[in-house]
């Protein structure tokens, strides 16, 4: 489900809406798995075999796998909007990291210092 578009964004640009619901990425069902997997570079084996390797690479042969694309690349989405399916093309873009900085306040109230200690006592 999109929840949201950032402004100037290509989901913006594809005319994706928050409300949209993905049903389709590239032709398979849109699945947390499928959706990682268009973006991320598989890993090769590890050299670990056993049931769990066999167990993952049978469920794995149950859905196709997606090509990985990467920034620049067009992807077909089905989206399903006010009960409707539509086929959109949206352009991947980069990945954007963004860094917020925390500061104390001059005159902290006594909830803000409490919060504040709150927060160091969890990083630590």
């Amino acid at each position: 489900m999109v929840t949201s578009v950032s402004a100037g964004s290509p989901a913006e640009s594809a005319g994706l809406q928050a409300g949209d619901q993905i049903l389709e990425v590239e032709g398979v069902k849109a699945t947390p798995k499928a959706i990682n997997d268009l973006l991320t570079p598989s890993q090769p084996a590890g050299g670990r075999g056993g049931r769990a390797q066999a167990a993952q690479q049978s469920a794995q042969s149950v859905q196709p796998s997606v090509a990985v694309k990467k920034p620049g690349e067009k992807i077909k989405l089905r989206i399903l909007r006010n009960g409707a399916a539509q086929d959109v093309d949206v352009e991947l873009g980069k990945a954007v990291t963004r860094t917020y900085s925390l500061q104390p306040a001059d005159n902290p109230s006594a909830l803000q210092a409490t919060i504040l200690k709150d927060w160091l006592r969890s990083v630590q």
